[in-house]
């Protein structure tokens, strides 16, 4: 109901990709940065936000957007999860592409081009963003 098992099912999905990645930065992470910040007292809470989660961070916002543009206009789940309430773009478009009448098929090339130039959008501001971001905690 509501989408929540399409959202389910690409979490799902995901979490392996999002793991290969996370886990291949974590393995390039110095350990001695860790062991020092150990000697000198630091709890394993402040090590993790300290020094795993910046290091982690440029890989975090790098699957952030790939996931999201993959999945802004994903069809396979929904379409094999059935309709959800309310409708998806891209079952939209499908329904628009496959139809009998080839008349909507400009329709459904709309409405992929404007899908393409929102998710292209979304993907400009976040890195515009997070690149302030990441300069003002550098200048701290």
């Amino acid at each position: 109901r509501y989408g929540l098992d399409i959202i389910l099912a690409n979490i799902y999905k995901e979490t392996p990709f999002v793991i290969v990645m996370v886990y291949a930065v974590l393995l390039k992470t110095d350990n001695r940065l860790i062991q020092t910040a150990s000697m000198l007292g630091a709890s394993p809470v402040r090590i993790f936000f300290r020094i795993i989660l910046p290091a982690l961070m440029p890989i975090i916002n790098t699957v952030f957007i790939i996931i999201f543009v993959y999945n802004f206009g994903s069809f396979e789940i929904p379409y094999v999860l059935g309709s959800s309430k309310p409708g998806l773009l891209s079952m939209r478009v499908y329904d628009y592409f496959f139809m009998k009448d080839l008349s909507l098929r400009p329709v459904a090339m709309a409405i992929l081009m404007v899908i393409f130039v929102f998710s292209m959008s979304f993907v400009y501001i976040y890195s515009r963003v997070i690149s302030k971001i990441d300069i003002r905690d550098r200048k701290l």
